[in-house]
């Protein structure tokens, strides 16, 4: 089975105000070097393993921080002839992505899928990255999913423990994700009409085009979130 041609979008436009918390310095995380490379090239480069499939990569980034991106993407600017079109991130999440989908649909360039990613998992694996895009391939949209394997409980305004509630069925949902281009950008632009904010963008896919399929996720792939995930 071929690969199908692919564009990668990695959302790195939030604040990193709760990695930032108790500390005298405010750091954008992504731009931290982890054993050597930045967060960022680490959660961007296993996308390049693709080889020519990938055709384009959109980032992105808060305003004023162009160069700095630039640097933090090391050689991987350099080292393929994949384009790398810098975004100005909206207000949310959603609205960073919407942005990202559509300068990639102004680019010209023709692909079939988008894979989804956060800036904030440097730890996603080339494995995951080919398994997520080969079912979605298959099924039009697929995700990474763990399984929940902590006890989960509802805790009251006191700090008390309120229910207990199974965690049957209940998975944790990684990126990269995986959708036909057209299709989601199709959901994003139905999405902004309704002002509704969604979780993620499978919620989105599965509001407004259909069902999302899943993979194996990994443990490995966490999301950085506080300083404390980097140790």
């Amino acid at each position: 089975m071929s690969i199908p041609s692919f564009a990668t979008v990695i959302c790195a436009a939030g604040s990193s105000d709760r990695f930032n918390q108790g500390q005298s310095e405010h750091y954008k995380k992504e731009f931290l070097s982890i054993d050597g490379h930045s967060m960022l090239y680490r959660a961007l480069s296993p996308f390049f393993s693709l080889g020519p499939a990938l055709k384009a990569v959109a980032i992105s980034i808060n305003e004023g921080l162009e160069q700095k991106t630039l640097y933090a993407l090391e050689d991987l600017g350099i080292q393929s002839d994949v384009p790398i079109i810098l975004v100005k991130g909206g207000s949310t999440r959603q609205a960073s992505v919407r942005n990202a989908l559509e300068d990639l649909d102004k680019s010209g360039i023709s692909f079939d899928f988008v894979m989804i990613h956060d800036g904030d998992r440097p730890y996603v694996t080339a494995g995951l990255v080919a398994q997520t895009l080969a079912m979605a391939s298959l099924a039009g949209a697929a995700a990474p999913a763990l399984g929940v394997v902590d006890a989960l409980k509802t805790i009251d305004e006191n700090g008390f423990i309120e229910d207990h509630r199974s965690r049957a069925g209940l998975f944790r949902i990684q990126t990269p994700q995986a959708f036909g281009f057209k299709d989601i950008l199709k959901a994003h632009r139905l999405a902004s009409e309704e002002n509704a904010a969604y979780l993620d963008d499978t919620q989105i896919y599965q509001q407004f085009i259909g069902k999302v399929a899943t993979v194996q996720g990994l443990s490995l792939n966490r999301k950085i979130t506080f300083a404390e995930d980097l140790q």
